[in-house]
């Protein structure tokens, strides 16, 4: 039988076992006997006849457009007993549920899902393409219709949270917890470009371009990219949420930037590696690198100082009003407001939205109480002398808990 690596999906039940039964001969087993399951399936009990090998051995195929559940892999644990044999081995073109996965573990089982029966089709010519067909490389497969489709998914997941489509609980911030959380982002910034970098410079791009690559190995480090990508993205949600203090505001929308820039070029490296598994030439050195982006990075810092800027300008500003009313920047009033400012309302989110407001409106008050004298009096019979009695009450039971 010829058969195209395309094809085998398209196989009929009796093709897909024959195929099988080659593979197995190939590989040097010798085929006693094909038995037609309870389930449809097709058992084949070979021998191997090699030192260490040696023995009896169970094989079952399913052809299957769904998973392989655990039921059938039970089955082969029962057949493997009956039988005295060594090893059960199930062959399908799909995959295996996790179920299936976890029962088989510790036993002398092995599964051999789609993309491993593909490498040992190749790597055993079972295979023979058509003339001017392209026989796909089995990592090429495993890139195209696993890697890149999820991290696919991952991309439509940070569009839905860029675009609000999924519901994120709000979370107020204050100053300081808000400076922490920038300093904690930074760090995995870079820790993430450090880390993708260097697994597809140092591990995924060699194994890649090796003569035979080792399936387990592009797996596995496609799976630690799609993982730290995924924790990246759980930041970002969590961060979308988040209710920062208002002199932050700009610097937030800066820091959610940095997300989407790194984003854009994690997958873009999809792209890249499709490039050189399909562009490939011997000898010749190939970087995928996920280059911190300093561009955004420096706007953040940017925003940052200009915020942290403005924090110290309503530092050394007295109470507007209070000092234009009184005339006095350092009257006992304008101290006592001063420093309700800096050690009550500062550090909770209700009073930096306040302080926020009032340093946005009361210059233009302040400036016109200043130029009149009526208007002075009644700013600190009504104004000045409510907002310290307030306070001072506000500082008194604060002094007994």
């Amino acid at each position: 039988m010829r058969t195209d690596i395309k094809d085998i999906s398209h196989l009929s039940g009796h093709d897909f076992e024959d195929l099988v039964e080659q593979l197995v001969k190939k590989m040097g087993f010798v085929v006693e006997e094909r038995k037609l399951t309870a389930d449809g399936g097709i058992d084949i009990f070979a021998k191997n006849y090699e030192p260490i090998f040696e023995g009896t051995y169970v094989i079952q195929c399913k052809r299957y457009t769904h998973k392989v559940g655990v039921s059938a892999v039970r089955d082969l644990y029962g057949a493997v007993h009956s039988k005295n044999a060594n090893k059960g081995i199930l062959i399908t073109n799909s995959t295996f549920a996790k179920p299936a996965i976890d029962f088989a573990l510790n036993k002398q089982l092995e599964l051999i899902d789609g993309e491993k029966l593909h490498g040992l089709l190749q790597k055993y010519k079972v295979l023979e393409p058509e003339k001017g067909t392209v026989v796909t490389p089995n990592y090429v497969r495993f890139l195209v219709n696993n890697f890149i489709p999820t991290l696919k998914k991952i991309q439509a997941q940070v569009e839905d949270i860029k675009n609000k489509r999924v519901y994120i609980e709000p979370a107020m911030c204050n100053e300081k917890r808000w400076i922490d959380l920038l300093q904690t982002r930074l760090n995995i910034f870079k820790s993430y470009a450090t880390v993708v970098t260097n697994i597809l410079n140092q591990s995924l791009t060699p194994a890649i371009l090796e003569k035979e690559p080792n399936m387990q190995r592009i797996s596995n480090d496609c799976k630690k990219i799609l993982e730290a990508t995924e924790k990246l993205v759980n930041n970002y949600k969590d961060d979308m949420g988040i209710v920062p203090p208002k002199t932050f505001s700009a610097a937030h929308d800066k820091l959610l930037g940095v997300y989407l820039s790194m984003f854009e070029k994690v997958f873009r490296i999809a792209d890249d590696i499709v490039k050189i598994t399909l562009q490939a030439e011997p000898g010749k050195t190939y970087e995928v690198s996920l280059v911190f982006d300093g561009d955004a990075i420096l706007e953040l810092n940017r925003a940052v100082n200009e915020a942290i800027r403005m924090k110290e300008v309503q530092k050394k500003s007295g109470c507007f009003i209070v000092t234009a009313t009184l005339g006095n920047y350092n009257h006992p009033y304008v101290i006592l407001l001063r420093e309700f400012r800096d050690e009550w309302l500062s550090k909770r989110v209700i009073g930096q939205i306040f302080i926020e407001k009032y340093y946005h409106y009361s210059p233009y008050f302040a400036n016109v109480i200043r130029e009149r004298k009526r208007l002075r009096w009644m700013s600190f019979n009504f104004v000045v002398k409510t907002s310290v009695w307030l306070v001072t009450k506000l500082l008194q039971k604060k002094l007994k808990e």
